[in-house]
């Protein structure tokens, strides 16, 4: 862990083994990594319910003629995945630079 950032039990007189520290360190370093799937997975759920639910009460004309439907809806997952995908792999890249992750 960096300097200044270092958690009570990482504390030189601590009770518990280093094993155990080890360990819950591994494991902060994992939930780093794994906590943005818990925001997609709950995204990508709600777009088949709220999204459809929403759409149904809004108005779909969105320029002229062009309508928007509420089975359009599901193309929005694809498109979402192609433009944020790469945003993400700049953003881990960048966190791989300052942070060491395991």
């Amino acid at each position: 862990m960096p300097q200044g950032m270092e958690l009570i039990l990482f504390r030189e007189h601590s009770i518990f083994q280093r094993s155990f520290l080890a360990d819950i360190d591994s494991m902060i370093r994992l939930l780093v990594v794994f906590a943005p799937m818990i925001v997609y997975w709950a995204l990508y759920n709600q777009q088949y319910n709220i999204w459809v639910v929403q759409s149904l009460q809004m108005d779909g004309r969105l320029w002229g003629d062009i309508l928007l439907r509420p089975d359009h809806m599901a193309f929005f997952n694809p498109v979402l995945i192609v433009t944020l995908a790469p945003i993400f792999h700049t953003l881990y890249r960048r966190v791989d630079r300052s942070v060491k992750v395991t």
